[in-house]
């Protein structure tokens, strides 16, 4: 299965509901990658979170360069929210792109 795929089958018994604190759904897939989503609404049509992390092993080592074009091209690839988003910063000792 895919990350999304994933993700909708563990959000999926918890339409409905709400939770405070966040709930923390996390899914991984083959490759390591690992998706972990702070819940804090889950609803039919969308969910209402405070926080999505995702861990790319593969660029646990790459350069700060790397990490500014993964981080541009992850940012272009999602369109569909209300508001834009952005690299905020950039950590190359932490291998870490915060998006907003």
């Amino acid at each position: 299965m895919s990350l999304s795929l994933d993700l909708a089958a563990a959000l999926t018994p918890l339409i409905g509901q709400a939770f405070v604190p966040a709930k923390t759904i996390t899914v991984a897939d083959g490759s390591g990658v690992t998706l972990s989503v702070d819940v804090t609404s889950v609803e039919s049509l969308g969910v209402s979170c405070e926080e999505l992390r995702l861990d790319v092993p593969s660029l646990s080592a790459a350069t700060l360069d790397v990490l500014k074009k993964w981080g541009d091209a992850l940012c272009k690839r999602i369109t569909y929210l209300l508001e834009n988003l952005g690299p905020l910063e950039y950590d190359a000792q932490g291998s870490q792109v915060l998006i907003r």
